[in-house]
């Protein structure tokens, strides 16, 4: 009677939700804790591990703005600024007085989709992933930098969905909000409607599913309508121009030459090198940009099966 079956969950006053409580949750948070509890110990034990291995990886080094935020830097600098702020505030504790300032924005935008926490990313609350949280001395120093990491994200949503709100009814402020999440590298499995099966599946096969969802999936809505699909356009469409004028100003200043911008096999392709590596503007996306250089290159050669080979 104290262990909780399948779909329940142990909450942490020790008292089990029932299934129908934790899945009416699941529509609107995506927690770490409300996975599946029927995939199996030994495929819990690889999530939580996931989980671990994730979030240490990017904790510790304030990057969330060059690889989560590298399109909201070219698409609203000033959001990203802000957001930026907001992260550096947090190393110390949660920006309560931006959140008081900014409630009715942050609630909204979380209701319209807009406002997604990259858990992910996050420390858990409970089993392995919380482990570094209870290191002594080290697990405080940990937290603040997962806690920068998250409000970083937040912030960036929250003002990106502040800017272009106005005038717009529910559904356009939803279909915004869908491509505001993936502008600054979050998507929710829950809006989606994914089962909890395949979650666990992409949990057990990608480093980062919802990380890699929001970034093919801003590519893709940027050739749908509606203001989801503006709002994408702009984002990749700043980000190419952006980038591209990055590339070319630091190249140019470094070798007084423009950069390599035809031949996409060449390693240096789009990009800059400082010591022995390569650097680009493009952040996740330059594997995407060059993907399809490297096709279109090798279809105009009249050399489908190598073009195919890059997909």
């Amino acid at each position: 009677a104290g262990t909780p079956g399948y779909y329940e969950l142990r909450l942490p006053n020790g008292r089990i939700a029932p299934q129908e409580l934790v899945e009416e949750v699941n529509k609107f948070i995506d927690l770490p804790e409300l996975r599946q509890q029927g995939v199996g110990g030994g495929a819990e034990v690889v999530q939580q591990m996931s989980q671990l291995v994730r979030t240490t990886l990017t904790n510790v080094d304030l990057a969330a703005g060059f690889i989560q935020g590298q399109s909201l830097f070219y698409r609203n600098n000033v959001a990203w600024w802000k957001a930026q702020g907001q992260g550096l505030v947090a190393l110390l504790d949660d920006p309560t007085a931006w959140v008081a300032k900014n409630w009715d924005v942050l609630d909204e935008g979380v209701r319209m989709g807009a406002i997604v926490a990259p858990t992910e990313f996050l420390f858990a609350k409970q089993g392995l992933a919380s482990i570094p949280l209870r290191v002594p001395y080290a697990g405080p120093v940990l937290g603040g930098f997962n806690r920068s990491f998250e409000w970083f994200i937040t912030a960036g949503q929250t003002e990106l969905y502040k800017a272009g709100r106005a005038g717009k009814g529910v559904e356009e402020l939803v279909s915004l909000g869908s491509a505001i999440r993936k502008e600054v590298g979050t998507e929710s499995y829950a809006i989606q409607g994914i089962r909890n099966n395949q979650r666990t599946l992409e949990a057990l096969s990608l480093f980062a599913a919802r990380f890699f969802r929001a970034n093919v999936g801003l590519l893709g809505q940027s050739f749908t309508r509606g203001p989801g699909g503006a709002e994408a356009r702009k984002a990749v469409g700043a980000l190419l121009a952006g980038g591209t004028a990055m590339t070319i100003g630091i190249t140019w200043a470094k070798n007084g030459k423009l950069p390599n911008m035809t031949d996409p096999y060449a390693p240096d392709w789009m990009q800059w090198r400082q010591g022995g590596t390569y650097f680009s503007a493009f952040g996740p996306f330059y594997g995407y940009f060059r993907t399809t250089a490297r096709v279109s290159v090798s279809l105009a050669d009249g050399d489908p099966m190598k073009a195919a080979t890059e997909i």
